[in-house]
Formats: structure tokens, C-alpha cells, sequence
């Protein structure tokens, strides 16, 4: 009778090791696919910076082309023509409408070529 009851008791105790061993490596799975996972997606992440920085520059270089004058890095104070855009409306501001803006010169013979 006690023989039974400890019997019993190391097969239920083997059944919950294996359960927990079974989690356990569940457990190590999952945390090697998302350390992985956030490798990758950092690397993509790294690449997708590098090409927005290359078209902020190109896109720098097309407007200062197009302005004539000096673009900051901050576009928002870039060195811009300032329109009032209640002036670009007609009858709004009372004026006579503004003339289109003279078309961009041609570009120099060492203008960059994009990546």
C-alpha cells in the first residue's frame, strides 16, 4: 500500500517535470525567435533610416536647385520663398493673384545622381 502510494507519487512527479520542462523549452523557443525577430527588424529599421536620410538629402538638393537659395537642414526654417497662402486664394486677400514662381534652372553638370 505504501509502495503504491509512492509509486504514484514519483510518476505524477516525473509527468510534472516533464510539463515544465516542455514550457520551460516552449519558453526559450520563443524568447530566441523574438531576440532574433528584434535583430532583424532593428537592421531593417537601420536600413530604412539610411534611405530616407539619402532622399531628405535629395530632396534638400532639388529645392535648393528649385529656390535658388541656401535649405537648412530643419525644413522648417528652410530658406523658402514665405507665401501668405491667404494670397494664393483669389479674392480673398483683395490683391491681384501672385505670378507661378519662374522655372527651376537646369541642373549643374555635377548634380549628384541618386543611389
Amino acid at each position: 500500500m505504501v509502495d503504491q502510494r509512492v509509486t504514484t507519487a514519483v510518476q505524477n512527479d516525473w509527468k510534472n517535470r516533464e510539463v515544465v520542462e516542455k514550457v520551460h523549452l516552449n519558453m526559450l523557443k520563443i524568447t530566441s525567435f523574438l531576440n532574433e525577430f528584434n535583430l532583424k527588424m532593428q537592421f531593417q529599421f537601420a536600413m530604412l533610416n539610411e534611405r530616407l536620410t539619402a532622399l531628405e538629402r535629395n530632396l534638400e538638393l532639388c529645392e535648393n536647385a528649385y529656390y535658388g537659395g541656401v535649405i537648412s537642414s530643419n525644413t522648417e526654417t528652410s530658406n523658402r520663398a514665405h507665401v501668405n497662402p491667404e494670397s494664393e486664394i483669389e479674392g480673398v486677400s483683395g490683391s491681384a493673384p501672385q505670378p507661378p514662381p519662374p522655372p527651376p534652372p537646369p541642373p549643374p553638370e555635377s548634380f549628384p545622381s541618386p543611389p
